[in-house]
């Protein structure tokens, strides 16, 4: 589609031009083939919308080639020397550049889950132990102002620990770590949260202090994320002391 809205782009480009130097030859003569110039501007606009369209929904853009349309285009523009056209193709300069601009990327971050929170994400709490089976409860929040679609999130616990039970709707990829989960997802809106996650650790017996929790993501529109984000545990084991 990119391929074909590009070619036809070049196609109209070559039209205007070839029928700017006839017009300039001619101006006294044929003003009203300037009508002419006016439609091919029209459907290279046209062009260029659709061309604008794609890039936002598929995210797929061709850089160099717009550039050397935008070259074309100024070259063009040297040729011209009606008002009305030479607005025209400014116009259409300043829709490539809006081609050019690179869309917004989503971003999410990992929390642990309690009833309200959408602001500030909880990297921290105590848990308590209950026979070596540690439960937490996540969320992954998309505080930006971007969709995300079509995305992963990722869980891996600490190298010493498993799954008490395989949390609902994970999944554990081939080739994955014992310790990694995938949670798959379609649609996570600007502005809100995932449903509650939650995650049942077995630890091991002599675990004392702190444990993390390792998260990431990938989507389809989503900031390119590089270190895994970490969550926080501490682990609310009681002592018992003889007398």
């Amino acid at each position: 589609m990119f391929i074909l809205t590009v070619v036809s782009l070049f196609v109209g480009i070559g039209l205007i031009w070839q029928t700017s130097r006839e017009n300039n030859a001619a101006e006294k003569r044929h003003a009203g083939e300037r009508q002419s110039d006016r439609e091919q501007i029209a459907g290279l606009n046209r062009s260029v919308e659709t061309q604008t369209q794609n890039n936002e929904t598929q995210y797929v853009r061709s850089r160099d080639e717009i550039h050397r349309l935008q070259d074309q285009l100024t070259d063009l523009k040297k040729d011209i020397t009606t008002t009305e056209l030479r607005r025209k193709l400014g116009a259409l300069e300043g829709q490539l550049e809006k081609a050019l601009t690179p869309a917004p990327k989503a971003r999410l971050r990992t929390s642990f889950w309690m009833a309200g929170i959408m602001n500030e994400p909880i990297s921290e709490i105590y848990v308590p132990v209950d026979e070596n089976v540690v439960t937490v409860e996540l969320l992954l929040l998309n505080q930006s102002d971007v969709n995300a679609k079509n995305g992963g999130f990722w869980l891996r616990i600490c190298d010493a620990c498993k799954y008490h039970k395989e949390p609902v709707g994970f999944q554990h990829p081939l080739g994955a770590l014992e310790v990694e989960r995938l949670l798959q997802f379609v649609d996570l809106p600007s502005g809100s949260a995932s449903q509650k996650l939650t995650v049942e650790i077995e630890i091991p017996s002599d675990a004392h202090g702190k444990m993390v929790i390792l998260t990431k993501y990938r989507c389809e529109n989503c900031e390119i994320e590089k270190d895994w984000q970490q969550l926080w545990v501490t682990l609310g084991r009681i002592s018992w002391h003889k007398s």
